[in-house]
């Protein structure tokens, strides 16, 4: 029988996530380096959003590339594990290159010029999967990881095309791979001998167990662990909460005239971002979930998040943060690349599109969006198969929050694992009739917040919370920090002199 799970903030998804898809952290399959439960994990999930914004933070941070698909880093992730206990590590990165945690077609390692056909850039009979999207890869290995040469075994470059369409070259990582980062770092360890520059890569190792797992951890320990003891090299730690205070502060993304940030500094966040194949699995659970699909992208999200966050805090609950653009728009957002190379799954062209309409049809089934273009009907994805079967799936926007629990029945005896749902789109633009501050604007939106986190409080046996609007108390440890009401926080700004053209109308 499956355990029962829940959006509980005692209970973190992500390591059991981790302790399902490898067997080899289970001390009943590996004894001797095998953990005791899920809570001992080390490991921590990056989306490629989050992936960017680690990478240009400063600090040091262990991070593994690798994914559970890959047999190696099966084999290594439980032999890192017990390194990491031993050496007090708290946090290990783990991000995988297939953006979809399974499938070659969503890998961004692809190289270009392996293309049947190739004659040039962007130019083949046949695209190889994953080419398309290989700009992720090289940006990474470009823009931050640029000593990534003096780390990998010399297996070749991947090609790959830059916002300008020219044809580039990075050093192919052999997965896993594990490395200690530091952007600041200017001492060379490869034994290049390199001086004058950057060496964001302190150590790193391409992993390989070749059989004997003491050997394995050996060449671990002199390679990267044994540094961490070092005085200035052992590693920090970059939470989920971490990267949504820095995406979500004061006009960094999402509108240019947002009017504060999401979160206070002191407040306690309880929201955590999942890559897909964490969803999928997610979804595959027996329990109840609160799931949030958005992105900082969104200028939506950047209004509604702070709402959702009071309401999780209230209520001691965990929210699980999904963005359908695979690639968080960062490329876009800080890259200025087209928005035709995004990777997003609900696209009505994207070749990924498959993935969303194929979770709707099997675990979403009733997957509701009120939101319409231009007034016509609910905005869709399709995709017709190879029978020749069109498949349909509504899109839900973002930001739409959702109770989940899989098997959950309407009365009439249909599936309905979508208990509750709130999607409305307001805006953090102060001189819009969307500006989500606004009376009834603010109300509406709380309303339907707590629609959302009762009908899960009913569910898993607890009471639901309402939340305040005060934020002039002190902060109380355990307690979300609140907006002020809409009448006090319009009192405190002068809408016409924060406008760019000082105009008093949206015209800007």
């Amino acid at each position: 029988m499956n355990q029962l799970f829940s959006s509980s903030n005692s209970m973190d998804m992500e390591r059991h996530y981790l302790w399902a898809q490898y067997p080899g952290l289970r001390r009943e399959n590996n004894p001797q380096y095998g953990t005791v439960s899920p809570e001992d994990i080390r490991f921590r999930l990056l989306t490629y959003d989050e992936l960017c914004y680690l990478l240009s933070s400063s600090g040091r941070y262990l991070i593994l590339f690798g994914g559970s698909w890959c047999p190696r880093t099966q084999q290594a992730v439980p032999l890192i594990q017990s390194c990491a206990e031993h050496y007090g590590v708290e946090a290990v990165y783990l991000f995988d290159f297939r953006m979809d945690g399974v499938s070659r077609d969503s890998d961004i390692q692809a190289d270009l010029t392996e293309q049947p056909s190739y004659t040039g850039p962007g130019q083949a009979e046949k695209k190889r999967p994953g080419a398309e999207w290989n700009h992720l890869y090289g940006e990474l290995a470009a823009r931050f990881l640029t000593n990534l040469a003096d780390w990998v075994s010399g297996s070749g470059h991947i090609t790959w095309l830059d916002r300008m369409e020219e044809l580039r070259t990075a050093p192919r990582v052999e997965t896993p791979f594990l490395f200690l980062y530091d952007r600041a770092n200017t001492t060379d360890h490869s034994g290049r001998h390199r001086t004058g520059g950057r060496c964001p890569i302190v150590y790193g190792m391409e992993v390989c167990v070749d059989g004997d797992c003491g050997e394995t951890v050996r060449r671990l320990e002199d390679g990267i662990f044994s540094h961490l003891e070092e005085p200035g090299t052992a590693p920090g730690v970059y939470t989920h909460e971490d990267y949504l205070r820095e995406a979500y502060r004061i006009n960094s993304r999402g509108h240019s005239m947002k009017t504060q940030d999401a979160f206070t500094p002191e407040e306690p966040i309880q929201i955590q971002m999942m890559p897909f194949h964490m969803l999928d699995w997610l979804l595959d659970q027996e329990g109840t979930f609160l799931i949030l699909i958005g992105g900082a992208w969104c200028s939506n999200t950047q209004a509604a998040i702070s709402v959702i966050n009071d309401y999780a805090v209230a209520n001691n609950v965990r929210v699980y943060m999904f963005d359908f653009r695979l690639d968080g728009k960062y490329p876009f957002d800080f890259w200025e690349y087209p928005r035709a190379r995004e990777l997003k799954i609900t696209g009505a062209h994207s070749p990924f599109r498959r993935l969303y309409i194929d979770m709707a049809e099997r675990k979403l089934v009733n997957l509701t969006t009120v939101q319409t273009f231009g007034g016509w009907d609910p905005c869709t994805v399709q995709y017709t198969d190879g029978a020749g079967t069109v498949h349909i799936a509504g899109r839900a926007q973002a930001p739409h929050l959702l109770a989940y629990q899989k098997g959950a029945l309407n009365p009439r005896g249909k599936p309905a694992p979508v208990l509750a749902y709130c999607e409305r789109m307001y805006e953090l633009i102060n001189c819009q009739d969307t500006f989500i501050y606004c009376d009834p604007n603010y109300k509406d939106y709380k309303a339907g917040v707590y629609k959302v986190i009762y009908t899960y409080c009913q569910r898993t046996g607890g009471q639901a919370r309402e939340i305040t609007s005060d934020k002039t108390r002190s902060v109380v440890p355990g307690e979300p920090v609140k907006h002020p009401e809409p009448a006090e926080y319009h009192r405190a700004h002068n809408w016409a002199a924060e406008l760019p053209c000082g105009c008093d109308d949206a015209c800007c």
